[in-house]
Order: C-alpha cells, then structure tokens, then sequence
C-alpha cells in the first residue's frame, strides 16, 4: 500500500465531498489513519498523520485530531 497515494485519493474525495459536511470528512480522516496504523511503523505515523491533517482547512478539527492521535499511538505502550 502506498500512503503517498493514500493521502493523494483522500485529497480528492476532500474536494468532491467539501459541502457535504464534516461527518463524511471525518470518516474519511478516521478510515484513512486506521490504515496509516495498520501498515505504518509507529516512527513514521506522526509525520504521514501531519501531512493528513495539512490537506484540510477551515473546517475545526480539534476533537478528530485529538481522537486519531489517540488511535495512531494506542498501541504504542504494548508493542
């Protein structure tokens, strides 16, 4: 899987879905970070999720963020 293609598919569907509101944004961000955690090394999650996040604008995205920063790092204590 390539997450550069990843990223570039979840940037088009951004455009195509901009006025449809941020539920389907949302899932998209939180579909798209579960397969950064499933096939990423917890060492290159955090800049691939940054890279994520600055393809978005003006919609407020606190309480997502803060929910898949938790999700990429959950299994950081067990591994």
């Amino acid at each position: 899987l390539n997450l550069l293609n990843m990223i570039r598919e979840y940037k088009e569907r951004f455009k195509d879905s901009n006025s449809s509101g941020e539920k389907t944004t949302g899932s998209l961000i939180y579909n798209t970070a579960m397969k950064i955690k499933l096939n990423t090394p917890i060492t290159h999650r955090m800049s691939i999720v940054r890279k994520l996040f600055s393809v978005r604008e003006a919609v407020d995205l606190e309480k997502q963020t803060s929910d898949i920063l938790n999700l990429l790092c959950s299994d950081e204590q067990t591994t």
